[in-house]
């Protein structure tokens, strides 16, 4: 995968659901500037559904609801796609569950990153081949990316072991 992205919430939603493990991960906006109580929408949808014409507008953004803490909490998902302090924190979650990153800067004009992921061994799921290679400008985009690209594999994986249609 060779893109030259930035910034992507939408590869930050799935980060944020399937690495991460955040609930109700998606699109909200606030139901009325009365309340604090939130609604999911689409994204681009503006805030609140009941403004009047003269009323400011927010677009709809992307958040996790937080109701451990408050139930009419809405936390924005972090950006992981382009901040390197959230991508890194990814990063850990993955080594924690036995990911091996190798993240290696190239020139070529500009700098481009080239992140290998090999996958883990449980005794579950038992593969160590490589799982996942991106090259892109933007490191924290192109850590996402390879997460997301390890994980499903590993999820593919998982999942053909349980049903004994692995064909390795």
């Amino acid at each position: 995968m060779n893109e030259d992205w930035t910034h992507d919430r939408d590869l930050d939603a799935w980060i944020a659901k399937h690495v991460m493990g955040l609930k109700s991960v998606g699109y909200y906006r606030r139901k009325s500037w009365n309340t604090s109580e939130w609604e999911r929408c689409n994204k681009g949808d503006t805030s609140p559904a009941d403004a009047g014409e003269n009323d400011p507008k927010v677009c709809a953004s992307l958040y996790y609801l937080n109701r451990s803490e408050n139930p009419n909490s809405a936390c924005a998902v972090p950006c992981y796609s382009a901040d390197m302090n959230h991508a890194y924190s990814m990063v850990n979650k993955m080594r924690s569950k036995g990911y091996l990153y190798n993240m290696t800067s190239l020139f070529r004009g500009t700098y481009t990153w080239v992140v290998v992921i090999q996958g883990t061994s449980t005794p579950f799921n038992s593969f160590y081949s490589k799982c996942a290679h991106v090259t892109n400008k933007s490191l924290p985009y192109a850590l996402c990316q390879a997460t997301k690209i390890a994980r499903e594999k590993s999820i593919h994986h998982s999942v053909a072991l349980e049903n004994g249609t692995n064909n390795e």
